[in-house]
């Protein structure tokens, strides 16, 4: 089993998210079917948005991507003032549980990250 692995480093805008979800699909078209593309793009967005929304913290949002044979994780990191928390919207867990294997968001002092993991099962 073969993983290349894709990092993207981006100013923490909600105008960039165009980007990612740009960046997410042509890493995933290869090893998911349209529509798990499709689950991916929302994923990507959302989480970011998310690590994106706090204004105390570092300007970049880190992304790292690991396509691998029959799947798609991506990993999200941004730092952010050790007071400040990741705060996701009331539906978020359930639109991440309709199109993810998996997913998590988290806040340690002074960092946000995320992750979420689709399973290719369309093609």
């Amino acid at each position: 089993m073969s993983t290349s692995r894709f990092h993207l480093t981006l100013p923490a805008q909600t105008a960039h998210l165009q980007l990612v979800r740009l960046t997410v699909a042509t890493l995933a078209s290869g090893v998911l079917s349209v529509d798990e593309v499709e689950d991916v793009k929302v994923a990507i967005e959302e989480l970011t948005a998310v690590t994106m929304q706090p204004s105390g913290g570092e300007a970049d949002v880190h992304l790292e991507f690991l396509v691998a044979d029959e799947s798609l994780t991506v990993h999200g990191r941004r730092e952010l003032a050790a007071h400040v928390q990741l705060v996701a919207h009331d539906f978020l867990s359930t639109i991440l549980d309709a199109v993810c294997d998996s997913h998590e968001l988290s806040t340690e002092p002074g960092v946000g990250t995320f992750q979420f993991v689709k399973h290719a099962r369309g093609r």
